[in-house]
């Protein structure tokens, strides 16, 4: 009998392989991405693709199919194999990105449509560290006794790779009076690195001074990719724990005060009331105590405090008796 050979239509859409490929890390923030095609491909209507009409086949988003679009410019090429995605920008850092032919979009010379295919890779990590400090930068009203930290955004090391320790974290640290490096050195009774290498701790000697400008740095450091930190800096104001000095006019111990001499008390500071309202003529008269001392008896007066709150004055009702004592607190 004669033979006979034949072969099958195509009925096989088209593969297409990604590079990056689907669940890869480490990808350059500068990488151009390709869509490869086991054969030729062309628009579903039967149309050649051009660099001009390809870019509407394609989908870039940041994260997944739901992310934000990533501007990009792509490309084909002449043996229409090759689709080539070329962001605008890099990448960002440790950016996952979702890349995707979109449904039924091409096909091949047989009319068989390539369903939606895609891959999801992540960029590589290429910035340095960077760290929090607490106190925040420029906080004020500090607490004398704090005990500041750095905390990294991700495990360090030394400059080189190798790991950090105690010793190594103490040469790195900046800790001055002021609010730069020409400051003195505030002492610090220990500088230690959490197990996890991301959380420096300063513990000063002792308290710090009120009203205290401080200045703190750490030296670069990298990641376990290589990137290196910059030199990171901050500072912070302590708070008023010292008590305002007061001046009593007349002094302690005068005499021959005028009997119609107004009293007064000034303050080193503006001063306001325990609960931290503003101080006003109506609380003078309950603040301050004027009285005879050998009768024991209260001196009728009106009181009042300047607008800048550092400055009571007590005027007595009527004018002070001849060579007496008086108690004014």
């Amino acid at each position: 009998p004669a033979n006979s050979t034949f072969t099958t239509v195509d009925a096989e859409p088209p593969t297409v392989t990604f590079d990056p490929a689907d669940g890869v890390t480490d990808v350059l923030v500068s990488k151009t991405i390709t869509l490869t095609f086991s054969e030729a491909i062309r628009n579903t209507d039967d149309t050649a693709l051009t660099d001009t009409n390809v870019d509407g086949l394609v989908t870039l988003k940041k994260n997944d199919a739901s992310g934000d679009n990533i501007p990009f410019d792509a490309t084909i090429d002449a043996a229409k194999k090759v689709i080539t995605v070329d962001p605008t920008n890099d990448f960002d850092s440790e950016q996952k990105v979702y890349v995707a032919i979109n449904d039924k979009v091409v096909e091949d010379a047989a009319d068989n449509a390539v369903d939606l295919a895609s891959a999801i890779f992540t960029v590589e990590d290429n910035l340095g560290p960077t760290v929090t400090f607490f106190p925040v930068p420029n906080a004020t009203a500090v607490p004398i006794n704090i005990v500041p930290t750095m905390t990294f955004n991700e495990p360090v090391l030394k400059i080189g790779g190798t790991a950090l320790t105690n010793t190594d974290v103490e040469n790195l640290i900046t800790f001055k009076e002021g609010t730069d490096a020409t400051g003195a050195d505030i002492a610090l009774a220990s500088v230690t690195i959490n197990a996890a290498t991301t959380v420096i701790t300063l513990t000063p000697a002792a308290n710090l001074a009120s009203e205290q400008d401080v200045f703190m740095c750490v030296d670069p450091v990298e990641d376990e990719h290589g990137n290196a930190s910059i030199q990171q800096c901050a500072t912070f104001k302590t708070s008023d724990v010292i008590a305002p000095e007061a001046t009593w006019d007349p002094i302690n111990g005068s005499i021959d005060v005028a009997i119609t001499k107004n009293i007064t008390l000034t303050f080193d500071d503006p001063v306001q009331n325990i609960d931290g309202t503003p101080i006003t003529d109506a609380d003078v008269e309950n603040l301050i105590t004027l009285k005879l001392v050998n009768e024991g008896v209260n001196v009728d007066f009106s009181g009042s405090i300047n607008a800048a709150k550092d400055l009571i004055t007590v005027d007595p009702t009527d004018p002070l008796e001849s060579e007496k004592t008086y108690f004014a607190g």
